[in-house]
């Protein structure tokens, strides 16, 4: 890009809310903070330290492997769902408030990992309309993050056969099986060495797929996809994500909707589709 559209006044508009409508719900950083809240208590028992170095982790980190890995965030998954790109960056602009440089570059990483494992879900136009929403307040605060990619190279793992592992374990719960035998059979590459493989698998250590998977179900439920969030609040069940964590999830994605004036309808019971998968998984082991 020239140094003229880094410099446009009207950068938001015609970048980061380009795709956003006159009329559509305007950023509330209080509402978004008290579900954040509900996030955090569905997740208090995960072990997530409750002084950790910036909001975002101590908020919305869901899911935690005794410290290990990276905190994603649910919310960001949830907007992107929306289709609201604009709402990313003005939730980064209220978090970092009085942040340090370096939490805010860690609260971007976080940001940027969550984009990047539910963007083949909802779709990379809004994703991308999000990215320049958070280079532009980068580049407002001054700062330049560092050029790297947080996952192996394409060319450095086997990425077919890490995907089909991956595909395997989120899908062991699921009541979609033979829809997941569809894409293992035609779409082997698309299904499992880009999405299950690179993106969810490289989004943190090889113990993140939980976490990685509940931001796809966070993702696709606000997106309103009714069968495949059914699918995904599974296949998070089943990876050992708790019953009151996908309910949180579920919960706030429909909570947001509503606030968005794009419901999701009617609910699932997220107890009985946990009863399911626990009958899936058990049977699959035979």
């Amino acid at each position: 890009m020239s140094s003229t559209i880094y410099d446009s006044a009207d950068f938001h508009g015609k970048f980061t809310a380009a795709n956003v409508t006159s009329d559509s719900t305007q950023y509330d950083h209080a509402y978004i903070l008290l579900l954040q809240v509900k996030l955090s208590e569905a997740g208090s028992e995960s072990g997530i330290p409750g002084n950790s170095i910036s909001l975002i982790v101590r908020l919305v980190s869901l899911v935690s492997t005794q410290g290990q890995g990276i905190n994603l965030t649910a919310q960001c998954a949830i907007f992107c769902g929306l289709k609201r790109p604009d709402l990313i960056s003005a939730y980064f602009h209220e978090l970092t408030q009085g942040e340090t440089d370096e939490s805010k570059l860690k609260i971007y990483f976080h940001m940027r990992e969550s984009m990047n494992v539910v963007w083949p879900f909802v779709g990379l136009p809004n994703v991308i309309s999000a990215c320049y929403g958070l280079f532009d307040e980068l580049r407002k605060l001054g700062l330049e993050p560092p050029a790297e990619v947080k996952r192996p190279g394409l060319g450095e793992m086997d990425w077919v056969k890490i995907g089909d592992q991956n595909r395997r374990a989120i899908y062991k719960g699921s009541n979609n099986i033979d829809g997941i035998a569809m894409l293992e059979k035609y779409f082997p590459t698309l299904s499992g060495a880009v999405v299950q493989g690179y993106l969810q698998y490289g989004a943190g250590e090889p113990d993140s797929l939980p976490q990685t998977e509940l931001l796809v179900a966070a993702a696709i439920t606000a997106s309103g996809v009714r069968r495949q969030s059914r699918t995904h609040c599974q296949s998070a069940l089943g990876l050992g994500c708790t019953v009151e964590k996908v309910q949180a999830v579920v919960d706030v994605a429909a909570a947001l909707a509503n606030w968005n004036k794009t419901p999701l309808g009617s609910d699932f019971d997220i107890n009985a589709l946990s009863a399911e998968t626990a009958a899936n998984v058990e049977k699959r082991k035979t």
